[in-house]
């Protein structure tokens, strides 16, 4: 009976030192869907907030298991599917050129800009305008976490910085005064760096960092309902970080949005 129950706790304790160690990875999601508008807003402070966004995104795993000994820094690994909850905002500075935020719940905040090129403005648009733009938005985020010795691996602690640049063209037909076709191109840039501590023994660090993009077309409708904004998008994304496992795949998203 000894020997039985030792068993059974050595397969427990086998069981969870696989399944534990996700739970200290070090990880970062990529955006895939977009819900700019081509239509700037047209006046000066005129803007909207986005309390709600759910989109598609990629699932970046940099390091699997950061309290392994020594832990993994070269096999990053992207999955697809997951997804992202995003608080947005942006208002007009002059006629057609526009600034907005966006804070995902991971990845880096962007701070970005809009220029209509073509067609009417959102405060003069009527059906058939045929609208376009171009965007830029460039940002910053961080993340830290540290994990306790457990099954034979050791105490470590994190942290991690995270760049990022995104543009995009931006096409659009409004068919009603109150609905907007709109779609286009994107390209997002991601540049991580970060280092692990392990101070077992002695402090011992392990850097890591890595480059990643998406390359996508993004489509979707926006839908204006005096102050409320909704809007729901579908992408097609190709994404890829140090040359590992790249995906494409769709996506799916939706916004909800109040604007003045």
């Amino acid at each position: 009976m000894h020997h039985l129950l030792n068993l059974i706790l050595g397969l427990i304790l086998g069981v969870l030192a696989i399944a534990l160690p996700g739970c200290s990875s070090i990880e970062m999601k990529m955006p895939a869907n977009r819900f700019d508008s081509p239509e700037a807003s047209g006046k000066t402070f005129k803007g909207h907030v986005d309390p709600v966004t759910i989109q598609g995104a990629n699932h970046l795993t940099i390091v699997n298991d950061y309290t392994r000994v020594p832990p993994v820094t070269d096999s990053p690994q992207l999955s697809r599917s997951e997804v992202n909850y995003q608080f947005g905002a942006g208002m007009g500075l002059i006629d057609r050129l526009d600034m907005d935020v966006k804070i995902p719940a991971s990845g880096p905040a962007l701070i970005g800009l809009k220029y209509q090129l073509l067609g009417d403005t959102a405060a003069e648009a009527k059906p058939e305008n045929i609208s376009l733009a171009v965007t830029a938005a460039a940002g910053y985020g961080g993340d830290s976490g540290d994990s306790k010795q457990l099954l034979g691996n050791v105490a470590s602690q994190f942290t991690m910085q995270e760049w990022s640049f995104d543009t995009a063209v931006i096409a659009g037909f409004r068919t009603m005064p109150w609905m907007l076709i709109f779609g286009g191109p994107f390209y997002t840039t991601y540049s991580v760096s970060g280092d692990i501590t392990q101070p077992a023994g002695g402090s011992t660090n392990f850097h890591f960092a890595g480059i990643g993009n998406q390359l996508g077309l993004s489509g979707g409708a926006e839908f204006e309902l005096k102050h409320i904004l909704l809007k729901s998008s579908v992408s097609v994304a190709h994404a890829n970080y140090n040359n590992a496992n790249p995906i494409t795949s769709v996506y799916g998203g939706f916004l909800f949005g109040i604007r003045w």
